[in-house]
């Protein structure tokens, strides 16, 4: 598993955002494939967040809905990551954004989902294919 991914996540469930959006665009720049999609959403997620943090709810609805919508064509565990209780808490918090244009912005009220790392890699393809693609290491 790549480094940043895993240091991508660390970041996340920390609530370093800015950070985490940055680690995973790293690492999105050197993937390719499926991967590439599934490293995307994570990144829009975290910018979502970053922005529902900055009072930006309408930034944030808009990368939340894009980043749970690229999240949503894996499987269950993709690229060793639990994918479904992170999404089903990333659209429980993109409900409440919705639900009530007055809210104030910030991070009150939000789920925050903790995004979890699992023993099995799983695929990374959409649609559950059972092949398996692996990230590139970055060197020094």
């Amino acid at each position: 598993m790549d480094e940043r991914l895993v240091r991508g996540v660390a970041q996340f469930n920390a609530r370093q955002f800015f950070a985490a959006h940055e680690t995973w665009e790293d690492l999105w720049l050197d993937t390719v494939g499926a991967e590439r999609e599934l490293v995307q959403g994570l990144v829009q997620i975290a910018a979502g967040y970053l922005k529902a943090e900055s009072g930006i709810r309408g930034g944030a609805i808009k990368l939340l809905t894009r980043g749970v919508r690229q999240l949503r064509q894996y499987p269950a565990t993709a690229l060793g990551l639990a994918l479904t209780p992170f999404v089903a808490a990333v659209a429980a918090d993109l409900q409440y954004l919705c639900a009530d244009a007055t809210r104030p912005g910030g991070l009150e009220g939000l789920r925050l989902p903790q995004l979890q790392i699992v023993q099995e890699a799983g695929s990374c393809l959409p649609g559950n294919h059972p092949a398996r693609v692996r990230l590139p290491m970055k060197g020094p």
